[in-house]
């Protein structure tokens, strides 16, 4: 008997294992049940990502096992500086996020594809999988495999894809030897060109004397990176203002005061700050008298960042009665752009990627020894072609099923009475 394999796809413990009878519902037959081989990508890197980049990429697989199939189950799984476009019907899409934190580890999809596949038979995906680049991170990696079998079905958790279903298609003419060096799982390294500024929240204070009111200060992180850890800010109240309380304690505390002016520190160091996100802090004040125009100031004063991108962003006002306080703006990200990695057997008819929201200029991978596109030499995403591949992101796989465990999971598993197995 064969190992047992059970498509599963999640989050933050990557592995490799042969399944038991028990990763199946009672009276599935073990010998359906295989690990496909899977074409290598024709580039072990794509380099020089932005932000809202697009990569296109072909998946090709190979039934070696001399067993037919009538299913097939793709399992991607993808580090977070990148996400999938959501396209396809039949897959589903999971985030998984790292315990107590706002961060994603790992993205998977897995498409489960009604088709036959005859033993010896090359098949690819009918059109390319999108992937987005978020820049989160400056590398990520992206790991492909495919197991072959019957009686599979989506599970309930993670989302399905809005739009069409994708398919497989034959892939005429290769022979055994072509398909002789694949293995059961491969690779596809990114590189990313993040972005990180900080830059500090200021406020506005309006009201009568002897009114309360709220005010919400803090910091936002202006680019793509993920930062590991928060800021802290100082926060300096203008003249005329008295804090009434801090919105959470636990974040903020009282310092001297300088003059007639209160200050505060504030730092929530158990979270980090994903790619835009921000870290806010709230206060009830009173404002004593009317000092109009009266200016505090929010200060980063702690940095998770070194060196600092824009220092002349470190400081906000917070004005009491006067003039609004402009808000920071996200650091903007150039034109985005599509790359398309070159399909592994090019004499194949064309695929065609469902059609992008908007229009971008789109790179195509090349092979080793051609030179960049215009757009690529100007843009800066760079295709590495090497054949190989390597796993910088995410754990090596061994040659038994893969298995991704952890929150967030997503199972492509037998049917049986109307319910998924899991």
């Amino acid at each position: 008997m064969g190992s047992r394999r059970f498509a599963l796809l999640g989050a933050s413990v990557v592995a490799a294992t042969a399944l038991g009878a028990s990763g199946l519902a009672a009276g599935a037959a073990a010998a359906a049940d295989v690990q496909l081989a899977v074409s290598p990508f024709t580039q072990a890197e794509v380099a020089g990502l932005h932000e809202g980049d697009t990569v296109q990429l072909p998946v090709v697989w190979a039934n070696t096992t001399g067993h037919a199939v009538s299913q097939v189950v793709v399992n991607l799984a993808l580090d977070s500086a990148l996400t999938f476009e959501r396209d396809f019907s039949n897959c589903q899409y999971t985030d998984s996020p790292l315990e107590r934190s706002r961060h994603v580890e790992i993205r998977g999809a897995t498409c489960v594809i009604n088709h036959p596949m005859a033993p010896g038979e090359v098949q690819r995906l009918s059109v390319p999988v999108r992937l987005k680049s978020l820049a989160l991170a400056e590398q990520a990696t992206l790991r492909a495999s495919v197991i072959g079998g019957t009686g599979f079905g989506l599970g309930d958790s993670g989302e399905r894809g809005t739009s069409h279903a994708v398919t497989a298609v034959t892939v005429p003419g290769v022979t055994a030897k072509t398909t002789a060096g694949w293995k059961d799982s491969a690779t596809l390294d990114f590189k990313l060109r993040t972005t990180a500024d900080l830059a500090a929240i200021g406020g506005n204070i309006t009201g009568k004397e002897g009114e309360t009111a709220s005010v919400q200060v803090g910091v936002l992180q202006r680019g793509s990176r993920d930062v590991a850890s928060s800021p802290g800010v100082t926060v300096l109240f203008p003249a005329g203002v008295s804090v009434v309380a801090p919105a959470n304690e636990i974040y903020c505390e009282r310092r001297d005061s300088v003059g007639e002016q209160q200050k505060y520190f504030c730092h929530a160091d158990e979270h980090g700050m994903p790619g835009h996100g921000d870290q806010l802090f709230g206060f009830r004040v009173r404002v004593d008298r009317v000092v109009p125009g009266a200016k505090g100031s929010v200060r980063i004063s702690h940095f998770p960042i070194d060196p600092d991108s824009d220092p002349a962003d470190d400081v906000a006002d917070l004005v009491a009665n006067g003039a609004a306080v402009p808000a920071p703006k996200p650091i903007p990200a150039p034109a985005p752009v599509t790359v398309t990695v070159k399909d592994p057997f090019p004499a194949a008819p064309a695929t065609s990627a469902p059609a992008t929201p908007k229009a971008s200029a789109t790179a195509t991978a090349a092979a080793a020894t051609a030179a960049p596109s215009a757009s690529e030499a100007a843009k800066g995403p760079e295709l590495a072609s090497t054949g190989g591949g390597s796993s910088s992101g995410l754990l090596a796989l061994g040659g038994a099923a893969t298995v991704l465990a952890g929150a967030g999971l997503v199972f492509a598993g037998r049917r049986r009475s109307g319910r998924h197995t899991r």
